[in-house]
């Protein structure tokens, strides 16, 4: 049986800049990886591991997660978790509250889904440089954040 153990750790190099490492362990060997930039990591047949237990916790809230990347130019992807069945409608405005963008309800079975907005409007033509709200309503729940687009 494989044993893998992944720890993350950070290390601060001046006051504003920030490295990341991700330090995995296979049958016994450690191997430190300097990360870049992360986007999502997902565990998948997962035998042993410390921690298993909170590896298998389920999604029991809606949640909307942090565009990624952000500011953004010229795509995010969207990222938001349901703990049930239920329509999803995701909107995203100007930061003076006109509608930019609808992207079409769902009705989603419970897990993690993404979009990918490629900063067009509704007509199709690119959007201006600026901050812009993401909006993802799931039953009688809204939930929203702020992102920047720049040119």
């Amino acid at each position: 049986m494989r044993r893998i153990v992944v720890l993350f750790f950070l290390c601060i190099g001046t006051m504003y800049s920030q490295t990341y490492n991700m330090k995995i362990w296979s049958n016994g060997v450690a191997t430190t990886i300097p990360v870049q930039e992360i986007k999502k990591i997902t565990f998948t047949d997962i035998s042993s591991a410390a921690g298993q237990e909170e590896i298998k916790t389920v999604i029991k809230t809606f949640n909307l997660l942090q565009n990624y990347p952000n500011p953004f130019n010229p795509t995010t992807t969207i990222e938001y978790q349901i703990p049930t069945e239920g329509d999803v409608e995701i909107k995203i405005f100007s930061i003076d509250g006109q509608l930019v963008r609808l992207f079409e309800s769902a009705h989603n079975s419970p897990g993690s889904y993404t979009v990918v907005w490629d900063s067009k409007n509704n007509a199709g033509q690119p959007v201006a440089s600026g901050l812009y709200i993401y909006r993802v309503k799931y039953q009688n729940t809204v939930l929203a954040k702020k992102m920047l687009f720049v040119k």
